[in-house]
């Protein structure tokens, strides 16, 4: 039991160093301990007003000042992580703009030019911030704040207006491949309840050479068995897909929301944007665990076998 836990807590270990040791994990944890906080301080003050004035609340406003004072400092770090970020999609846009020139039908020819499109309003986004950021720091003139602030708002909702049926899209298809699959896994059944309900009885007359021996079974059986473990697996593949999919459906919805009350400046509760923001670095920061953790299992995976046939000679 305890070398089971042991095993457990070293895997999560792993995949927790292996998200901190990435630029944008420690951004998603950040996020996720930044809105966490925002959150909660806008759901104590909300019901207890007092608690807004710090020399009047005690012990615990002070607790939240300092709080706030967390969230604010990791704001201030994650833009520092952040400065530069619009040059790791300039890739992506070449790429999509290849595959928009090389486009053979006018299905991949409007889905490379949205995803086109959509790439460059995330660079215009993510420069936007950075030049922000420069001007906080007084490397550029503070009549450039407010510019910043609109155009990085207008370009982050413009890309959530790609990103929510880009993703939604993605969920569709994969869960037509699971009909799909699905539908050819029942058929297999009844192939194998059919083959074998077909099996002819063994006479008492047949000789001993003729007869099937117990347990054994022809080559069809064991091909169609084959194929349903295949289908099986993919099916199971395809689901844990799905559900990633799902997740990254609920964070773009999240972003959305967020992205709309800044861009329009929606007359809404402050609390609205912390607790969506806060959704989707949960969100966000999931779908990292759950990829490092497939990249741990995978390399165990691979290193395992080795291992034992080193030790085996």
């Amino acid at each position: 039991m305890w070398s089971l836990y042991s095993q457990a807590s070293a895997r999560n270990v792993l995949v927790f160093e292996k998200i901190a040791c990435r630029t944008d994990g420690t951004d998603k944890l950040c996020k996720c301990v930044q809105y966490l906080g925002r959150t909660l301080s806008f759901l104590l003050k909300s019901c207890a007003p007092v608690l807004a004035d710090r020399k009047k609340s005690g012990a615990l406003g002070e607790i939240l000042f300092r709080v706030d004072a967390l969230s604010s400092f990791l704001s201030g770090i994650r833009k520092v992580m952040r400065l530069g970020k619009w040059t790791y999609s300039l890739p992506v846009l070449r790429s999509e703009l290849r595959d928009f020139a090389s486009a053979t039908n006018s299905f991949d020819s409007g889905f490379a030019l949205l995803s086109s499109i959509n790439s460059s309003f995330a660079v215009l986004t993510d420069f936007h911030d950075d030049l922000g950021w420069l001007v906080k720091m007084g490397v550029l003139p503070a009549e450039l704040a407010s510019y910043c602030g609109r155009v990085a708002a207008f370009c982050w909702f413009v890309t959530c207006w790609f990103d929510v049926p880009f993703s939604a899209y993605e969920l569709h298809t994969n869960s037509l491949k699971i009909q799909r699959l699905q539908f050819k896994l029942a058929a297999l059944h009844g192939r194998t309840s059919s083959l074998d309900s077909s099996t002819p009885p063994v006479s008492p007359t047949l000789t001993l050479t003729s007869r099937r021996r117990p347990g054994t079974r022809d080559s069809v059986s064991v091909t169609t068995d084959r194929e349903v473990l295949q289908l099986e697996r993919e099916i199971a593949m395809l689901q844990h897909n799905g559900f990633l999919h799902l997740v990254i459906l609920v964070k773009y919805v999240a972003d959305f929301v967020a992205a709309g009350i800044g861009a329009l400046d929606i007359p809404v509760s402050e609390g609205w944007v912390p607790a969506a923001s806060l959704v989707s670095a949960l969100t966000s920061t999931y779908k990292l665990f759950v990829k490092a953790a497939e990249d741990i299992d995978a390399k165990r995976t691979i290193i395992t076998p080795v291992a034992s046939s080193h030790y085996d000679e």
